[in-house]
């Protein structure tokens, strides 16, 4: 599959789900998620590189919780697409971002999908700039 058939393909799907993420719920019902740091700005960023941040992701429920993490462009990368966590627990994902073919400011996202005692989404956001070659 070419890359550009691929990447419209990846688009239209993240665009699918991203009109279906609803709005977090507010008190003792809050996203069971929380995100360090949250937004991630990644700042300025060379052109054709892949840049690796890492993500603290912590589980502040009574309740495990399952997660599945959804890139919605092909620039942004994880091995880990799928995790659970324990209440209380966290963990460090190592994620990356692709500058190939982008050029200055960016926001980007992940979709963070969960399965507690509810379904829930919302998003993950990313953020910078690609200093353009000369």
């Amino acid at each position: 599959m070419s890359r550009p058939l691929f990447s419209c393909l990846v688009i239209l799907a993240a665009l699918s789900a991203l009109f279906s993420v609803q709005p977090l719920p507010a008190g003792e019902n809050a996203f069971p998620l929380f995100f360090s740091p949250s937004p991630s700005n990644l700042g300025a960023l060379e052109q054709d590189m892949i840049t690796p941040f890492q993500v603290e992701i912590g589980n502040r429920s009574e309740n495990k919780v399952s997660v599945r993490i959804i890139p919605t462009c092909g620039c942004l990368g994880t091995e880990v697409l799928e995790l659970s966590l324990d209440p209380g627990e966290k963990k460090v994902l190592e994620l990356n971002y692709d500058t190939t073919g982008t050029r200055g400011q960016f926001e980007n996202y992940f979709i963070i999908k969960i399965d507690a005692p509810y379904s829930a989404k919302a998003l993950y956001t990313v953020t910078g700039s690609v200093k353009s070659g000369l």
